[in-house]
């Protein structure tokens, strides 16, 4: 498994196996590529919102990726739902 990008690094296809939010900010095109490309994310932004946190769920889960989502900056219904979409493709930070 490969290290989490960091702030500075070039982010390929090869070397993206895992991205994490700490220290920057991605737009919500960008991540849903990163969630195409079957990478695991970590989402800690408050930059998103539900429904585009969702988004990010359903193609991750379609690629095969993983997603770790901050759930309290969210309703209580929305880690629910995450978890509905996702299934075990999701995990609740609590």
């Amino acid at each position: 498994m490969c290290a989490p990008v960091r702030v500075g690094e070039h982010v390929t296809a090869q070397n993206l196996h895992e991205v994490s939010g700490v220290g920057m900010s991605f737009s919500s095109q960008a991540v849903e590529q990163f969630a195409r490309l079957g990478a695991n994310l970590h989402i800690t932004e408050e930059a998103y919102s539900a429904a585009v946190v969702e988004q990010f769920i359903r193609v991750a889960r379609a690629a095969g990726g993983h997603v770790t989502v901050a759930g309290a900056k969210f309703s209580a219904a929305a880690p629910e739902q995450f978890i509905r979409v996702g299934g075990n493709h999701v995990a609740i930070r609590l």
